[in-house]
């Protein structure tokens, strides 16, 4: 699974992350911290059997907030300007 979300982070938004660690506590994704070169990021491996169109959704509305002062984790867009990326078997979204 850690190989298909480097390969993710690589071909959707141009990252090398160094390492993976998980993060245990996700309700319906995994979770993850990429530590990359310069900086750490926050990943949410989403689970087989999820609606993306209702995660991408839900990823939207937070942006919403954050861009009208509500406290939010910023979702970092993938090369394509999308809040969610698939990779093959894989569904992320990368959050700062």
């Amino acid at each position: 699974m850690n190989d298909d979300v480097i390969a993710a982070l690589r071909s959707g938004y141009a990252l090398s992350p160094v390492r993976l660690e998980r993060i245990h506590g996700g309700q319906s994704t995994t979770n993850y911290r990429a530590m990359c070169t310069g900086h750490d990021l926050f990943v949410k491996v989403y689970s087989r059997g999820a609606h993306l169109e209702d995660e991408r959704q839900a990823i939207e509305l937070t942006r919403v907030a954050g861009d009208d002062g509500v406290p939010t984790p910023r979702v970092r867009g993938s090369l394509d300007k999308d809040v969610l990326y698939r990779s093959g078997p894989v569904a992320v979204s990368v959050w700062e």
